[in-house]
């Protein structure tokens, strides 16, 4: 969780539209990641 928490920290600090597209980067990684996990499962 810390590690989030930096994250957090940085990215509000960024123009609002950056925020978004990181944000969705996050969000994008997070679903390849999950994905990955449950077919080697």
């Amino acid at each position: 969780m810390e590690v989030a928490k930096k994250i957090y920290e940085e990215v509000i600090k960024l123009p609002e539209e950056t925020q978004r597209e990181v944000l969705d980067f996050i969000e994008f990684k997070k679903n390849e990641m999950e994905k990955k996990y449950r077919r080697n499962n």
